[in-house]
């Protein structure tokens, strides 16, 4: 029950509820959105902070400290680098509103990211999540390399020129 893993693990989480979590799990993963409030782990943040002094700096922390707790639990990844900052802003109330958005294979994923909204520096105000699961296939095809039209010219130009050096290879205004 996701409930209970949540309360069990951050004991002062609020707001989870039928009509905003849709999370659950599908053959390749969690998905669906999540939303909660008031989210700090049993005995707080400790070591991923320590020594941290800009509130900024230790709101990335404890952002990506979250992540990384929860990345293969409630994101679907064992790879916490999928997720990347997209956006970093402070409010004039002094808290910090951090968006993620996952990637695979530098390919960004529809539909899957991560918004943590933190209250001064010291713990997650609110969290709220779309969560994807890409299938197997989904990553077999981020993997693949491809090559920009330009190599695709020369490799064309260079097969070619070494069956007829009089052809010439050339992309017209209309096809640019």
């Amino acid at each position: 029950n996701l409930r209970k893993y949540l309360s069990d693990k951050y004991p002062g989480v609020k707001g989870i509820n039928d009509k905003t979590t849709t999370l659950e799990q599908t053959q390749w993963g969690p998905a669906g959105d999540l939303h909660m409030s008031n989210v700090t782990p049993k005995g707080g943040w400790g070591s991923e902070i320590e020594g941290i002094e800009n509130r900024a700096e230790r709101s990335r922390a404890i952002a990506r400290a979250f992540i990384a707790n929860e990345a293969a639990s409630l994101f679907g990844t064992t790879d916490t680098a999928e997720y990347r900052e997209s956006k970093f802003q402070a409010d004039e109330y002094g808290h910090y509103h951090i968006l993620y958005k996952r990637y695979i294979g530098g390919l960004p994923i529809k539909k899957s990211s991560i918004h943590i909204h933190l209250k001064n520096g010291e713990s997650i105000h609110s969290m709220t999540a779309t969560v994807a699961a890409p299938s197997p296939a989904a990553y077999q095809a981020a993997a693949k390399k491809t090559i920009s039209k330009g190599k695709i010219r020369k490799i064309i130009r260079d097969d070619l020129k070494s069956s007829d050096p009089a052809v010439s290879v050339g992309v017209s205004k209309a096809q640019k």
